[in-house]
């Protein structure tokens, strides 16, 4: 396994000096959930340097190339938060926007973001601020109302890209399931996180179920629907849940229930248990797990 150089490993414009000095600079947030896709790109780090070298390789960037996580750049015009690229990957003349995604939904795009208070104003002139970042590259003039339909995170990490560097580019590297298809040939896989196991979380009435089920609804937007349902006698077609949930390829992957898998339920799949009710009987709770 190649070692990261001296030097190659920065947070922001700051070095760090190994893995643990950089994951020590993230704030809390980035961590507060496991579904962030900070996750997956520290692990290519982590477990694997040849796999995000792959990355870079694709990208026709050396290995010795600099890494800058949480590369920030602000717009030249108006007042507000600058841009925070996942990592920026430097090399020469060449610089590398790698923005990545997992779970996270799609962000809204320019026309919806620009006319959000308090003052839709000074978004028009950041936007603008990105925009002449992005104009010495580009063939066209550039104005703001051609950009509408465009998400806006997409612009100002293509801008922040062309800062600094004469020959700048942006990539997406999205973490997730996937099975191959016929349309998949040649495509590469850099890294596939695997989904969350088959779960049953034991609740303890039907309301409660339900708020636990609105809970994830809410927490994991981009999972509403299918990925966790409520299963009980009340639930119309719950045997034909059970069957789905019974089917390792199929949703739901997490079953919220109520009676109807404490006892005599075979499900190999099942690989985590929740129980998020009190269980008095020592015989049944051995029932439940067994």
């Amino acid at each position: 396994m190649r070692i990261i150089g001296p030097n190659q490993l920065h947070f922001d414009r700051q070095p760090v000096t190994d893995f643990d000095d950089l994951v020590s600079r993230y704030g809390g947030k980035e961590f507060k959930s496991p579904m962030r896709s900070t996750v997956p790109l520290l692990a290519l780090l982590r477990d694997g340097w040849p796999r995000l070298q792959e990355v870079l390789t694709a990208c026709h960037l050396p290995a010795e190339s600099n890494l800058h996580f949480e590369y920030t750049v602000d717009s030249p015009l108006g007042v507000g938060i600058p841009s925070h690229t996942d990592v920026m990957v430097r090399s020469g003349d060449d610089q590398l926007a790698l923005e990545c995604k997992w779970t996270e939904p799609r962000y809204e795009t320019v026309s919806k973001w620009i006319l959000k208070p308090p003052d839709p104003n000074n978004r028009r002139k950041r936007l603008m601020g990105w925009l002449e970042l992005l104009q010495p590259h580009a063939t066209c003039n550039l104005h703001v109302d051609a950009f509408s339909d465009t998400v806006y995170q997409m612009v100002h990490r293509a801008a922040s890209a062309c800062a600094t560097a004469p020959q700048p580019s942006l990539a997406y590297l999205i973490f997730g399931e996937h099975e191959k298809s016929s349309n998949d040939a040649g495509k590469k896989d850099f890294y596939c996180i695997d989904r969350l196991g088959k779960t049953i979380v034991f609740a303890k009435n039907q309301a409660h179920a339900e708020f636990i089920a609105q809970r994830f609804d809410v927490n994991y937007p981009h999972y509403k629907g299918a990925f966790a349902r409520v299963i009980h006698h009340g639930v119309p077609y719950a045997q034909s849940l059970i069957d789905d949930f019974s089917n390792p390829s199929k949703p739901p992957h997490i079953a919220i229930s109520v009676d109807m898998l404490d006892t005599g339920i075979d499900i190999p799949e099942v690989v985590n248990l929740v129980f998020i009710k009190l269980v008095r009987s020592k015989t049944k709770f051995w029932q439940m797990v067994g």
